[in-house]
């Protein structure tokens, strides 16, 4: 299990071998989306989160499922938090996908299955009943979330 994770590291620091620039930067777990980057304005991080996940394909339904993280300084940042005038310093956050719920995928019949509200319920053409509603996550959400898994070191999730 050691070696697994130390892939995982290696993979990560790879990526962090890349060239700084001046300004604020996102990156990105997915190896063929190039980080976004702003020399200047004034942002939050909703806005910023919103511009990176549909860089990414996420369904405007699962945007708030992402957040930035600053890996340097072990922090997320709260949609609200406002970035401005960065023109002298080098600021970068992973967008990162930040929930995780239990069954999401409703293969466990022991746990209820979670689904996000929908206002038209799938017909069951058997005698098992329809979903409550939708998935919870897209597929590019999904691709997006196994692409941070197979990345992420333990200093993220102990």
């Amino acid at each position: 299990m050691a070696f697994c994770a130390k892939m995982r590291s290696t993979k990560k620091n790879e990526l962090n071998l890349e060239a700084q620039h001046q300004g604020l930067e996102i990156l990105f777990y997915l190896q063929d989306k190039a980080p976004l980057c702003y020399s200047s304005g004034e942002f939050t991080s909703e806005e910023l989160c919103i511009e990176a996940a549909q860089k990414c394909s996420v369904s405007p339904l699962c945007h708030n499922l992402f957040a930035l993280y600053d890996e340097n300084k072990k922090l997320w940042y709260a949609p609200n938090q406002v970035f401005k005038d960065f023109p002298n310093t080098f600021p970068s956050f992973w967008l990162f996908g930040r929930y995780y719920f239990t069954n999401w995928h409703g293969t466990s019949e022991s746990e209820p299955s979670v689904w996000r509200h929908s206002p038209r319920r799938a017909k069951a053409y058997d005698k098992k009943l329809a979903p409550e509603g939708t998935p919870i996550l897209d597929a590019n959400s999904l691709e997006y979330m196994f692409a941070q898994v197979g990345t992420l070191s333990d200093a993220v999730f102990p």
